[in-house]
């Protein structure tokens, strides 16, 4: 009893000194709890993320799916203008314009870390699902994560866009051009 007390003491202890600076977390979609146990207390594997530690890549269906994206930069100014919006309720989802398809993204990221301008390998969507899926299974069988998985294969092949223009209707000027912002 006496170990689960001191036990229950030190995870307390940790977890108020790691919460210890946030009022607020940002993030996309997921659960609440993932968000938080992944980007506060790093126990858990962030929400729909595909590393390339090894520095390859392989392109998961034609790539002309789009993304919306925001630069943390410009949402933080973004709370900043908002700040001065009046009183009252306002609801906004945060996007910086333009939109990138994933072939856009990937020849920037290539560029940017001395690839060639190719996209490398491409596999059919199709195919991705299947070993997506063969990589759950085995998940599954071992008792081991991938990074690769159905849903993650599912989230990069998706066009996700949102549209800015109620943020565009408060005269609001990112400091930060998205495509400046990823070259940075």
């Amino acid at each position: 009893i006496l170990t689960l007390s001191q036990l229950e003491r030190q995870i307390g202890e940790r977890f108020s000194k790691d919460l210890k600076g946030f009022d607020l977390v940002v993030s996309g979609k997921g659960s609440p709890l993932q968000i938080i146990l992944s980007s506060i207390f790093q126990l858990d594997v962030p929400t729909g993320n595909i590393t390339a530690e090894d520095g390859h890549f392989i392109m998961i269906g034609d790539g002309t799916n789009r993304k919306s994206m925001a630069y943390v930069e410009n949402v933080s100014a973004f709370f900043v203008h908002a700040l001065n919006l009046g009183t009252g309720l306002h609801v906004f989802n945060y996007v910086d314009k333009p939109d990138f398809s994933m072939n856009e993204l990937v020849g920037i990221i290539r560029a940017l870390t001395g690839k060639s301008n190719r996209s490398g390998l491409r596999l059919p969507k199709a195919l991705g699902d299947i070993a997506g899926a063969g990589l759950d299974a085995l998940a599954r069988l071992t008792g081991k994560t991938f990074p690769i998985s159905k849903v993650r294969i599912e989230k990069f092949c998706a066009t996700t866009v949102f549209s800015a223009k109620k943020l565009e209707a408060t005269d609001f000027k990112a400091p930060k051009d998205l495509r400046q912002a990823l070259e940075d």
